[in-house]
């Protein structure tokens, strides 16, 4: 805890015991020393603390930031620096700031490994070489992988019945899903006609467990068609060994029986596993043990000498340096072949390449993690995207006060109007609660798309936000040119109504006359439409995060912060992108775009 003056000269006039564990640096210290703290505060952190504390000031409210400090040992830390409170003692002007410091590097560290999880995670799903999904537990697609979408489509909050197969493969898959939906782990081969064909696919399915439930699963299919015809048409023996042989996915090898080697045998597939001929592999037994991990090379010593000992076989995991410098997994399954007499003349065995497994497995955690946080994002984003429900509710409330007047004046004509208006903005919050539960349980925009006037688009919009446009008296001018658009017409009247309410939020005092202009231009294949307003503007520091999820460049505004966010994403679902324009004290401008009708 702390009380100092403001700024970077400000004088310390108290800093709790604890600042000593937290910096290095005891209470004498900070208040002897004007200048340590602007000292030891990373220089990319500095003016932005310094503007942020004066602006709060300024205004008289509190103020918080995040920022790097370098403990007296040289480590660099993340501090929270919080003022709990902004007091002006009435004898001399100063200003007081009240405040506390808190190590948050943990948290930070934490957040930044998560990202990167995050990115390794898409990059590993978007990699896997076959069809790949994932459904929820209303079997219901809401992931697949670029091979999958080749093969399929985009299967993106479609079920099985909308993939446009034969329906005797729907009913079948529909059983599978439904298997693997109770918890059981499925992995089948199935043949169907097509088109005069057969063909066959391998199915795995595999549950997703999350607070005891299943909440959907991991589904892949793979084409074998080929692997099964071609074992069709094998006809003897040595044929079939041949093909299995070299065909295989996995390496067979024949050792000495001594300790370590040498290998006398082993297939190519080698070479499609580590990058070496089985030439290289086989040269010496240094050189496949110089390939072994340090970690794994007395267990794997270990391991072939209890297998020429007990003669049993035994199957263990290790990683092998590939060629271009990679560790590879490998799957070793080996046993001791004997002669009559018992003694073990070889060791023979198979290896598999399981480092995709492996990575597959390791990330699986990762993908039932990220679920769950994404989980909680919706159900944080349902909650909070229920402000929207705001501007009927205020609608109905004004108009309820022209009702009562009109009433006791007995003006019948306007009662009517009153009535209209409120059961109107009833009915407008009633569809909106209605999609609000569609989009907690899918995360995706649901109707059908039509095509629509824009600027019929903006009148629906601007009946929504028709009280707070008259009670800042905000002056609105649409374009006579606005194009026809394409989309989710009530998701569309979402982006021009969270725009416009939000341009009549932050109007400019001082008696300007506040203004918002709606308009479009064309493009080659989209329109640009734009929402100006001549409000207060947005600070460049704040132009990047405006779109984020939940956040609020002003906490003492109404609403959540998340408007914009809903905005954006409606915005990309429909193939447009947004972006603002502002200076601040003069303004915004956000532009957004749609492909042509």
């Amino acid at each position: 805890m702390y009380s100092a003056e403001p700024g970077a000269e400000g004088q310390w006039f108290y800093v709790s015991p604890q600042v000593e564990q937290l910096t290095g640096y005891t209470p004498e210290e900070w208040t002897e020393n004007p200048h340590l703290w602007y000292s030891r505060v990373h220089p990319d952190d500095k003016e932005a603390f310094i503007a942020g504390e004066a602006e709060a000031l300024a205004e008289g409210r509190s103020f918080q930031m995040e920022y790097r400090f370098f403990r007296k040992d040289g480590k660099t830390i993340w501090i929270q620096d919080g003022s709990l409170n902004v007091t002006q003692e009435s004898t001399d002007e100063k200003k007081i700031v009240q405040g506390f410091l808190l190590d948050v590097t943990a948290r930070r560290d934490t957040e930044e490994k998560l990202r990167t999880n995050e990115t390794l995670l898409a990059s590993i799903i978007d990699t896997i070489p076959f069809d790949f999904w994932v459904c929820d537990e209303n079997d219901r697609y809401i992931l697949q992988n670029p091979v999958s979408k080749a093969l399929a489509g985009d299967l993106i909050n479609k079920t099985v019945e909308d993939l446009g197969i034969p329906p005797d493969l729907i009913k079948n898959y529909r059983e599978k899903h439904q298997r693997v939906l109770a918890g059981e782990t499925l992995r089948t081969e199935e043949s169907y006609q097509m088109n005069g064909d057969t063909f066959h696919v391998l199915f795995i399915g595999t549950p997703i467990r999350m607070d005891q439930k299943n909440r959907g699963f991991i589904g892949m299919t793979i084409d074998i068609t080929e692997q099964k015809r071609t074992a069709e048409a094998l006809k003897d023996a040595e044929l079939l060994y041949r093909t299995l042989v070299e065909q295989s996915s996995v390496a067979l090898y024949r050792d000495y029986a001594v300790e370590g080697g040498p290998s006398i045998f082993i297939t190519h597939q080698i070479e499609n596993m580590l990058g070496y001929t089985p030439e290289e592999f086989s040269s010496s037994p240094e050189f496949w043990q110089s390939l072994l991990h340090p970690d794994d090379h007395a267990m794997v010593m270990e391991v072939i000498d209890r297998i020429i000992e007990t003669g049993e076989k035994i199957t263990c995991e290790y990683r092998m340096k590939s060629s271009d410098g990679r560790w590879v997994w490998l799957r070793d399954e080996a046993r001791a072949i004997k002669d009559s007499d018992g003694k073990p003349l070889y060791v023979q065995g198979v290896y598999v390449d399981i480092t995709n497994e492996k990575l597959m497995g390791a990330q699986r955690e990762s993908l039932i993690v990220e679920l769950e946080a994404k989980n909680a994002e919706l159900e944080r984003f349902t909650y909070t995207v229920s402000h929207d429900l705001k501007s009927p509710l205020i609608t109905m409330g004004g108009f309820l006060g022209f009702l009562e007047k009109d009433a006791m004046s007995g003006n019948f004509e306007n009662l009517k109007t009153d009535i209209y208006r409120i059961n109107e903005a009833n009915q407008k919050m009633e569809t909106l609660l209605n999609e609000l539960l569609e989009l907690s349980r899918i995360g995706r925009l649901i109707n059908e798309p039509e095509t629509v006037p824009f600027g019929q688009i903006v009148q629906d919009a601007l009946s929504r936000v028709e009280s707070r446009l008259k009670e800042n008296q905000v002056e609105v001018r649409v374009g006579s040119d606005l194009p026809l658009v394409r989309g989710d017409r009530t998701r569309l009247v979402e982006v021009v109504q969270n725009l416009v309410d939000n341009a009549a939020k932050f109007i400019r005092a001082g008696g300007t006359q506040p203004w918002i202009e709606i308009g479009a231009r064309a493009e080659d294949n989209f329109h640009i439409f734009y929402v100006r307003d001549n409000g207060i503007g947005v600070e460049p520091r704040f132009q990047d995060k405006i779109f984020d999820l939940f956040s609020k460049l002003n906490p003492r505004t109404d609403g959540t912060g998340i408007g914009l966010s809903i905005v954006k994403r409606i915005i990309e679902v429909h193939n447009g992108k947004i972006w603002v324009e502002s200076e601040f004290g003069k303004g915004t401008t956000f532009w957004f775009t749609f492909p042509k009708v």
